[in-house]
């Protein structure tokens, strides 16, 4: 992958440097450096796209985790910040006249950051444009007793806090079931990941569409996630009607208010995952109404309001 983007990189710098006309280069993380500094040679603004939290930001929680988690440990990503793509991310910021990223979540982590010049922009991504009206999904839960489908989507490793949605399930065997979609990111063994999908429905190398046809048969969404720009797969499940626990750390903190179209919980809180899911199991209309306004915020928040966020912005940015 880095010798791709690298390749990919030196192509489009080759272009800037050749194309007349030229006023903006709109480049994305890790394939910006020899692009931007094609630019910088001709005059060119660089606008750069910073999708996920700031390298430091996410090295310093997964070496967290690591202590939290010891079990889990072997599924974390390695941050080397002594690697060149680590630095190479520095200079592209260091290059950039304008930063756009997902949430608050990314431009807050940028604290961490060597001091750079560019202005950074909030453009927050944009649901799918499919809305599935409530009256064509599955009754949510009607009655005490009946079963809340829970669904997890998103890679098998503890940067996702997999240990807290496990541990949060507990005690609600009886009340809620589990499904489980991803795939493994290490190839080390993980044997705390071994129970964890034995003891749930686990589904892989789904399509998109059969992830979306997962969801339509779920009433909640949980991603107890530790890093995130801003995670795609909320809004996915929000536009299918699904009420989400998630985290701050998911990139929805800001977007969203709390109990009314989702669920905020703090990071490493299974108790406050469990808590959360109880309270559905209980109280049918709540459910209910928090996936009709998951809905009806997802049409508010649509890729078509994003691409003209985006474009409204960029061209304040060149004029």
């Amino acid at each position: 992958m880095d010798q791709a983007v690298r390749r990919f990189d030196l192509a489009v710098s080759r272009a800037v440097e050749r194309r007349s006309g030229l006023s903006t280069v709109h480049a994305y993380m890790d394939t910006a450096e020899q692009t931007f500094l094609a630019a910088r040679q001709r005059g060119i603004r660089t606008i750069y796209e910073l999708p996920t939290p700031y390298w430091r930001f996410t090295r310093d929680i997964v070496a967290s985790e690591t202590k939290h988690q010891p079990e889990w440990a072997v599924t974390l990503p390695v941050m080397d910040e002594n690697s060149e793509s680590m630095r190479r991310r520095d200079r592209e910021l260091q290059l950039a006249d304008w930063v756009i990223v997902p949430s608050d979540l990314v431009r807050d982590s940028l604290n961490l950051a060597p001091p750079f010049k560019a202005k950074v922009h909030v453009v927050p991504y944009g649901c799918p444009e499919f809305p599935v009206p409530i009256s064509d999904l599955p009754s949510p839960v009607a009655q005490p007793h009946s079963v809340l489908r829970v669904l997890y989507v998103g890679s098998l490793n503890q940067g996702k806090g997999l240990a807290y949605l496990a541990e949060g399930m507990t005690g609600l065997e009886e009340v809620a079931t589990l499904t489980v979609i991803g795939s493994r990111t290490s190839v080390e063994p993980c044997a705390a990941l071994d129970r964890f999908l034995s003891a749930n429905r686990h589904r892989s190398g789904l399509s998109n569409e059969e992830v979306l046809a997962e969801m339509r048969q779920h009433d909640v969404l949980v991603l107890p996630t530790l890093y995130e720009g801003l995670a795609l797969v909320l809004l996915e499940a929000m536009t299918c009607g699904m009420t989400v626990i998630t985290t701050p750390h998911s990139g929805l903190a800001g977007l969203i208010q709390d109990g009314k179209e989702a669920f905020l919980v703090p990071i490493r809180n299974a108790t406050a995952i469990h808590d959360r899911l109880r309270q559905l199991v209980g109280d049918a209309d709540c459910l209910k109404r928090m996936r009709q306004m998951a809905q009806v915020w997802s049409q508010k928040h649509s890729w078509r309001r994003y691409r003209e966020d985006l474009l409204a912005l960029i061209t304040s940015a060149t004029s």
